[in-house]
């Protein structure tokens, strides 16, 4: 049986975001495969004998993007002599710096600056694991062609459980009854809530927002902006959200850059009608069967949302995100993948400290 570390941010839980879901999701779906998996934060794992009597092939580390912390994690591995898997979870923001708000200097010059980090996290790993071919391709721009031999992609996934909610539960706790725009997904700037807003002011539509608070000053743009059509909901239990999917007719994602967003996948399952950003690797997950829109064109949003919501019926996105984008079969390639810790040559060990 292998034994996996998951090396997790510190705010996994307290700041929930697509990789608390991936992680928790994954390990899951690992243990029914007969993977011991133990998951153990940044700040633990360097805490002095965190590791005494521990025994692993293999650690698994997730994110390229907020490198920071995922290199503190790189470093724990290399001290101790471990392999590491990555799941890169990349995208490249620069069109966001320049366009999407955060525009600073000092963002910009921390995103060039970082790319030397995430080169060096890139070589350190024995395993990548980027999510779609668009990733994959993507990094070996970004990073080198000689990363190749290493990557396996590993796709995103939703729990298909969540299709077995029915609409009645939100609209009796909620009190709505028309059919409506729904975008799950925390309020940040990257989300471009405030696009979706101002994109169907003009429309009789009615937009439900859903999802935690994360950047206090976005927010209070996208209040001031919002009319009465316009309802802000905190985040909810994962069965009240699908709830929530299965009474919406459309959903939209209309991100700067999203990979391709676990939120789309989870709408797609329950058949809402699924407008996404045209970045990142969409279209690949999503083919025909989703309306694009280009996140700094308010006329592409309002163009896409309106398509959507004429469009009949349409189970085809339905039952390809059922055959193909489950945990299990994300978790039985991301198995496949830990091979190459034995590859390596790593056997599974006694860790001593001090």
């Amino acid at each position: 049986m292998k034994k996996i570390l998951f090396l997790c941010r510190d705010r996994l839980t307290t700041n929930r975001a697509g990789d608390t879901i991936q992680i928790e999701q994954t390990k899951q779906a690992l243990e029914r495969l007969n993977v011991e998996v133990d998951l153990m934060t940044t700040s633990q794992a360097e805490k002095p004998g965190a590791f005494v009597g521990r025994f692993y092939d293999g650690i698994h580390l997730f994110n390229l993007i907020p490198v920071e912390e995922t290199w503190r994690q790189a470093r724990i591995a290399d001290r101790l002599g471990i392999p590491f898997a990555l799941s890169t979870i990349y995208w490249n923001i620069e069109e966001y710096l320049r366009k999407g708000g955060e525009r600073s200097a000092s963002a910009k010059i921390w995103w060039r600056q970082a790319q030397t980090i995430r080169r060096l996290l890139a070589d350190s790993a024995q395993i990548l694991l980027p999510n779609s071919l668009a990733e994959k391709e993507l990094l070996l721009t970004d990073f080198g062609e000689d990363l190749a031999w290493k990557m396996h992609i590993v796709p995103n996934a939703v729990d298909l459980t969540l299709s077995e909610n029915s609409p009645e539960r939100f609209r009796t706790q909620f009190g709505v009854k028309r059919q409506f725009v729904l975008s799950v997904g925390r309020i940040v700037r990257r989300k471009n809530q405030l696009a979706l807003i101002r994109a169907l002011q003009s429309t009789n539509l009615q937009l439900v927002l859903i999802g935690p608070v994360n950047d206090a000053d976005y927010y209070r743009e996208c209040q001031a902006e919002a009319s009465d059509k316009v309802r802000f909901i905190p985040e909810l239990s994962s069965q009240m959200l699908a709830s929530a999917y299965a009474a919406a007719r459309v959903h939209a994602l209309v991100s700067w850059y999203d990979t391709p967003g676990l939120v789309s996948l989870e709408a797609a399952l329950m058949q809402c009608h699924i407008v996404t950003t045209d970045r990142g690797p969409t279209r690949e997950y999503f083919g025909d069967d989703a309306f694009y829109c280009a996140p700094d064109s308010p006329e592409s949003i309002k163009n896409a949302v309106l398509n959507a919501w004429k469009a009949s019926a349409n189970d085809q996105l339905r039952d390809k995100v059922i055959k193909n984008y489950s945990w299990q079969n994300s978790a039985a390639a991301t198995l496949k993948a830990y091979d190459h810790f034995e590859k390596a040559g790593v056997k599974t060990r006694l860790l001593e400290e001090g």
